[in-house]
């Protein structure tokens, strides 16, 4: 059987379960479960994940490849073919989440209305955006840890696609005293510098 519509046809017997999964208390039963939605996931591409969740009205089951491009295509095709399911919306890669938010790695806290960054070019690839974000107060002996809590920051400001095919290099750097004097963009707005820089080259 298609390994397509084998998940779905799994999906379709289970999704009543899956919406009162915010009401069950117990945290094994809600363990036991999103193993077994990965476990069928997995079946049909091993390199994708889901996030669940929703209120009485929408549920949503959102597909995703963390990134990974090597498998955007796999996540296209499964949820082109979803079949309708009252109630739910199935969406294709983590959607971008705004800029009012607070997450924390690795003890570190990242706030992105306090961090900047700034645009890096490369001659030989003038329509590749790079970008160097800076953290107020960033030690640099945990760069390593700076570096994935920016990646899980733009992972929700710009949504999963948009950061993976628009962002081709990042680096993390300490926030300068006077960021708009060297001429640092507020992080805020780069939703719409990438916009504006894929205007600018056709894209």
């Amino acid at each position: 059987m298609n390994k397509i519509k084998e998940f779905w046809e799994w999906f379709l017997t289970v999704s009543d379960e899956y919406r009162e999964i915010n009401n069950l208390n117990d945290a094994e039963e809600i363990e036991k479960l999103l193993d077994k939605l990965l476990y069928h996931l997995h079946i049909y591409c091993e390199k994708l994940y889901f996030e669940i969740g929703g209120d009485d009205s929408v549920y949503e089951l959102i597909i995703t490849a963390e990134g990974n491009k090597k498998f955007f295509s796999k996540v296209v095709d499964l949820v082109n073919a979803a079949p309708v399911l009252p109630g739910w919306e199935i969406i294709a890669f983590k959607p971008a989440q705004g800029i009012n938010f607070t997450t924390e790695y690795d003890d570190i806290l990242f706030t992105p209305t306090d961090m900047w960054f700034d645009p890096l070019y490369n001659g030989n690839y003038p329509k590749e955006l790079g970008i160097k974000v800076f953290i107020p107060n960033m030690t640099f002996a945990n760069k390593e840890s700076y570096v994935n809590g920016v990646y899980k920051v733009l992972d929700t400001i710009l949504g999963e696609k948009v950061f993976a095919m628009d962002i081709k290099y990042l680096e993390v750097g300490d926030l300068p005293m006077d960021p708009l004097g060297v001429g640092l963009i507020k992080l805020i707005e780069l939703p719409a510098y990438i916009n504006w820089f894929k205007n600018k080259y056709g894209e």
